[in-house]
């Protein structure tokens, strides 16, 4: 049952003559009165315009029926000409109040623009059929022209301006492959296959996946003086195919169109308008914005191709695309006015298309039978109260098929509320047969609507301010009423609110309402106990009835018990003392479908555009495919109480919340804002919430290229200096010179390096580690922190792509709980499969055997050209999508949460990634689940690697990302067909610090003065206790007042970030944490390796921590010398020998009551014993100085 329940009644009622008031009610007009028309200020009937004309596919007798149903009425109908439609002068405010729009399909391009300027005024449009203008007409020498004969004038037009010539002999060795780095076949050739025989360019693509594109020469110009359009003869080898067109700008900007080909020689002609800005160009920071165009005079280079993103169609097949006479000319149709309807343009439920959707096939509506309706994809529902809604949307009508299941809102109504529309309405009736809507049932549905909104009151919004409630709260009620009527009307609205079936609380309240929008507002105090409770406001005004109603909830400030909260151990998620498997899915609600960017963007769960009702059909659907953990982002933290709704409503189908936390990101870590959101959302507490996760795809874009890097290229400086003592010394090791910028400083190598083997393997090698220790550190500490402040709950954070860029399966692995890859790098091909494997198995050591959760992954259905779905691609999608499960399952990942919920269009990124329709159709991908979620729900112990794939990543300087999609792969296949299970390990996997010494990173000999390949280390804390005995992070470069007649207390503990074992017991190859003088050599003191509790020596292996516990910074040679000393949580080196004994000696206060001269600047690194000593890991340098005893 839904939690929103809007009923509507036309009945005749008598005026109420009681109010109750129950507690305090206020009344106050919010919005300005809207100027009536001359013809209703003077209680003239509401004029009504009725587009009737004979355009294409109008009836017009259904026109006459509508008509004479709404002068039945007494109304007054004015019958309209396609031309008066879009005359100012004829068709505004000041002369109807409503437009109707019949057969809306069909109608002038202009019409979408004319339907907004009315809205402006006030005026609301009602639409039958639809989509609205989606078979758009010109009218031409007197006739009207639809898109096939306007496309007909495009392909008479030739080149004017040619700016190379296809014929023998052209040289393509000009013309640059791009491509997505896979190894399929393409070809680019000149052939005599042209129209007549002529020479043409054909290209081949094997098998398409990410894109295959072939860039010209640069030209002086591409256009000719004053041309605005791009034509050119094509075809392809089958009935229907797709080719990507993109002009790149002197400035690199570039620009992209799609063209549809046939098997038949045809022109295509693609005006400047097609060309769509292309995010991923140079210029993204400075070009594309609002308003900005395809410079022609600009155009230096024209590529053809195909692609994932631009041609969808096309993915996963063969095809073939001869090309010939390309050039440009003059564009026919801006020369006749003959616009395609403005794509920017917005009116919520009818315009664009994507707003709507189509429900195929035999429907039922109110005991109606018909077929193929147009349904809006809903909006709020005017649930709640001030919080800033811009519509409210009403179901009139719902469509049903066979089965039962609603097929979508087929008559609905919008009510525009805080916009430049404000007080207008867009209602559809999305019948296409006129048979049909002419019925009278239909008609009298329509007519009523207009009834409402000219003479009526609707609600706007009504109910609570919040969903949510802390214990003793009060609960502030109200509803905006917006009346259309040219006279005062009387109504009453009755606040109540119910808890179990049972009303607890009612209050009645009588008004006056003029033309506008007023607002009442009233107050109830709810009982201090934590319950779900259920509004319902009811407007009646004397001969309409409509109520809003609700769930909401005051909540329980209890923390929920440790048992509740969900862990992590030995591989898998565990609640309750159960292995628990997250089935997820990437949720947004489905009503954010087409949505325009500007407000989905925002979030959904912030206030104007949080829709329990909606919320809560996805969270029932979601529940029955077995789903039962979702990944959200937060809202601001003035809109948390939506958060805690949305929690409530999870926990109660059984669903977990993956929430991201970007004020905890490691780039960004706000601890401020961090801290305020926990406490007042009280989440630490809230068992509901499985983790965080803390920031978004930084795979994609830390290292991505020059100007990424170079926020690092200071830290990577730092990073040889504290390594290899030197650049110079680094480039001895690396054999090449390292980068440059202007003043000669080192830079991060160039992007190129990332990708392609060659003599910079070793230096790429050393920035691969400097990527790995730096993102380790910043994760590290911001995940530190963000523990501090809720110790309950798991912590991780999304890959992003598998990129030659990327650092998240090896860099902070130490500091999650669970690892997410990603899986859009993955190809649609047996050898993508082969990927996936391979990653899972290398998370799994990379992460030391933590839980692996695919954390998205999917493929884009949508057709760019015909602004719809692709049926070919929705299937491809959901075999795409098997292959996660699939192999996911059998590598050992606990869980796969596909690329997302919402079906549809989605606005800016120009994709449908959705696995349920905005029909709420399960498609292929959505109904994997079902088969899956079982299996992966079956308790089961991690996978047993029976084969081994030895992995060198400084082997290839392209690192992990050259192994997922080559050797890793290809061994995981190998050990799949042979009956195995790969693991993965590193040559050093397994070895001590002794065996270890050997390699420094780059597989070069190791000599104390470069970074052990097998050998890291990071401190995890490092404190000292100050003069007034505070704990203090010796963090670089800090300073720390001691106390000067007292030992240096610290706390220290090292994690171990490489695979190599500290062996405990090798006292011959020591792993100690040094001391030393930063301004020379000396060192004035040494602790050996933690025992463990039980006394013995404690190893520490990958990924663990050296706990020193709370020690005496400095220690003489004789307590050292004393093997008693050992406690559970300290240590130290029982034993100094030769130079570094005697140069601790007096350094620190011991018992004889020597002491350390300060203030001293300390340098503090982990060390092998060796000969030379070998050193390690992260230096921290920091300076004691002695606070003044006075």
């Amino acid at each position: 049952m839904l939690l929103v329940e809007v009923t509507r009644k036309w009945k005749a009622i008598g005026w109420m003559t009681a109010v109750w008031m129950l507690c305090g009610v206020m009344v106050r007009a919010e919005a300005p009165q809207t100027t009536l028309p001359p013809q209703q200020q003077t209680g003239a009937p509401a004029r009504v315009a009725l587009l009737d004309d004979a355009l294409p596919g109008h009836d017009r007798t259904a026109n006459t029926r509508l008509a004479e149903a709404l002068l039945s009425k007494g109304f007054e109908v004015a019958r309209l000409t396609a031309d008066q439609l879009l005359a100012p002068e004829t068709l505004s405010a000041q002369s109807f109040c409503v437009l109707i729009l019949p057969h809306c399909a069909s109608l002038p391009a202009e019409t979408v623009n004319a339907v907004d300027r009315l809205a402006r005024e006030g005026v609301h449009t009602i639409c039958i059929g639809g989509p609205l203008v989606d078979r758009a007409l010109w009218r031409v020498d007197g006739c009207w022209l639809d898109a096939t004969g306007r496309a007909a004038l495009v392909e008479r037009v030739e080149p004017t301006y040619r700016p190379f010539e296809i014929k023998a002999g052209m040289d393509l060795k000009a013309w640059r492959r791009v491509r997505s780095g896979r190894d399929e076949n393409s070809t680019f050739v000149l052939v005599p296959e042209g129209p007549g025989g002529t020479v043409c360019l054909r290209l081949d693509i094997e098998r398409l996946q990410g894109w295959e594109v072939r860039h010209s020469p640069e030209v002086s110009k591409l256009f000719g003086d004053g041309d605005d359009m791009i034509t050119l003869l094509a075809k392809s080898d089958t009935p229907m195919a797709q080719l990507a067109v993109e002009i790149i700008e002197r400035d690199g900007s570039r620009w992209i169109a799609v063209s549809e080909l046939t098997n038949t020689w045809r022109r295509v002609g693609l005006p400047l308008a097609a060309f769509r800005y292309w995010r991923d160009s140079v210029t993204k920071e400075k070009r594309g914005g609002k308003g900005d165009r395809l410079r022609a005079a600009q155009a230096v280079r024209i590529c053809f191709g195909m692609s994932a993103s631009h041609t969808p169609a096309m993915v996963g097949g063969a095809h073939t695309v001869w090309l010939a006479d390309v050039g440009s000319a003059r564009d026919p149709l801006a020369a006749a006015n003959l616009a395609l309807p403005p794509a920017d343009l917005s009116l919520e439920s009818l315009y664009p298309r994507y707003k709507t959707h189509v429900v195929t096939g035999e429907v039922s509506v109110a005991g109606m039978s018909c077929r193929d309706v147009v349904c809006a994809i809903p909006r709020t529902r005017g649930e709640g109260y001030k919080r800033g809604a811009k519509w409210r949307f009403v179901t009139l009508a719902e469509a049903r098929r066979p089965d039962g299941m609603t097929g979508g809102a087929c008559e609905w109504l919008l009510l525009n509320s805080h916009s430049n529309r404000a007080g207008s309405v867009f209602a559809g009736f999305g019948y296409c047969d006129p048979s049909v809507w002419s019925t009278p049932p239909v008609l009298a549905r329509v007519v009523a609507a207009i009834e409402n909104v000219t003479r009526g009151t609707l609600i706007e919004t009504a109910g609570p301010e919040q969903f949510a409630y802390w214990p003793g709260e009060p609960v502030t009620f109200g509803a905006s009423l917006r009346h259309f009527g040219a006279s005062p009307r009387e109504v009453t609205v009755t606040f109540s609110v119910e808890r179990d079936g049972r009303t607890v609380w009612r209050t009645p309240v009588s008004r006056m309402l003029s033309r506008g929008a007023t607002v009442i507002e009233t107050t109830w105090q709810p009982p201090a106990e934590s319950a779900e409770y259920r509004y319902r406001i009811t407007l009646l005004d004397g001969k309409y009835e409509e109520t809003v109603s609700q769930t909401f909830a005051v909540l329980d400030p209890a923390p929920d018990p440790h048992d509740a909260f969900i862990t992590v151990r030995d591989g898998n998620f565990w609640l309750k003392g159960e292995r628990w498997y997250p089935v997820g899915m990437n949720f947004w609600p489905l009503y954010v479908s087409g949505m325009d960017h500007a407000d989905y963007w925002a979030g959904w769960l912030r206030d104007p555009f949080y829709a329990p009702e909606e919320v809560e059909r996805d969270l029932i659907h979601l529940a029955d495919l077995g789903v039962n953990m979702v990944s959200i982002q937060t809202p601001p933290q003035r809109e948390y109480r939506n958060l805690l709704d949305f929690l409530r409503r999870c926990r109660r189908h059984g669903i977990y919340v993956n929430l991201f936390m970007g004020q905890a990101s490691p780039l960004a870590f706000k601890e401020a804002e961090l801290k305020g959101y926990l406490e007042a959302a009280r989440l630490p507490g809230n068992a509901t919430v499985f983790a965080y996760d803390t920031i978004w795809e930084p795979g994609n874009h830390v290292f991505k290229n020059d100007a990424a890097r170079a926020r690092w290229d200071g830290a990577w400086r730092d990073w040889i200096d504290e390594r290899y003592g030197s650049l110079a010394r680094a480039e001895r090791d690396w054999g090449v010179k390292a980068r440059r910028d202007a003043d000669g400083r080192a830079i991060s190598p160039p992007d190129a390096w990332f990708r392609e083997d060659g003599a910079w393997r070793v230096q790429m090698a050393a920035y691969r580690r400097f990527m790995d220790t730096l993102t380790s550190r910043l994760w590290g500490k911001a995940h530190r922190r963000l523990r501090e402040l809720d110790p309950n709950h798991l912590i991780s954070f999304r890959q992003g792509n598998t990129l030659p860029y990327d650092f998240a399966l090896s860099g902070p692995v130490k500091h999650i709980d669970f690892i997410c890859p990603e899986g859009y790098a993955i190809p649609d091909t047996d050898e993508g499969e082969d990927a996936i494997g391979f990653i899972t198995r290398y998370t799994a050591f990379t992460t030391g055997g933590k839980p692996v959760v695919w954390s998205e992954f999917g493929l884009n259905v949508w057709d760019d050209v015909r602004m719809t779905q692709s049926a070919a691609a929705i299937e491809r999608q959901g075999r795409y999508s098997e292959r996660f499960y699939r192999t996911g399952l059998a590598a050992g990942a606990v869980s796969t949460v596909p690329w997302w919920w919402v079906g549809g269009y989605r606005v800016g990124e120009r994709s449908d990634y959705g696995v349920i329709g905005p029909d709420r159709v399960e498609r292929p991908a959505a109904r994997l689940i079902r088969t899956y979620a079982p299996r992966f729900k079956t308790a089961r112990e991690p996978v047993t690697p029976t084969e081994w794939f030895v992995f060198d990543r400084d082997a290839h300087a392209g690192g992990y990302w050259r192994a997922a999609f080559h050797e890793g792969a290809a061994a995981y296949r190998a050990a799949r067909q042979a009956g195995h299970m790969l693991g993965v390990r590193s040559p050093g996997s397994g070895l001590s610090q002794a065996e270890a010494l050997g390699l420094a990173v780059g597989n070069v000999p190791c000599d104390g003065t470069n970074p052990p390949k097998y050998l890291d280390a990071e401190f995890t804390r490092m404190q000292i206790r100050d003069a007034e005995g505070v704990w203090r992070e010796a963090e670089n470069g800090a300073v720390v007042l001691v106390a000067s007649d007292q030992p240096v207390r610290a706390r220290i503990v090292v994690g171990n970030t490489q695979v190599a074992t500290w062996r405990a017991d090798d006292r011959q190859h020591a792993v100690t944490l040094r001391l030393r003088d930063k301004a020379g050599v000396r060192t004035l003191a040494r602790h050996g390796l933690p025992l463990g509790c039980d006394g013995r020596p404690a190893d520490v292996p990958y990924l663990a921590d050296a706990d020193f516990g709370e020690i005496d910074l400095f220690q003489t040679e004789e307590v050292l010398a004393n093997p008693l000393a050992f406690r559970c949580g300290t240590g130290i080196l029982p034993v100094f020998h030769g130079r570094d004994a005697h140069a601790t000696r007096g350094l620190a206060r011991v018992s004889e009551g020597k002491t350390t001269p300060l203030p001293v600047e300390l340098a503090v690194q982990m060390e092998v014993a060796h000969h030379p000593p070998i050193p390690f890991g992260e230096v921290r340098t920091f300076t004691l100085k002695a606070k003044d005893n006075e």
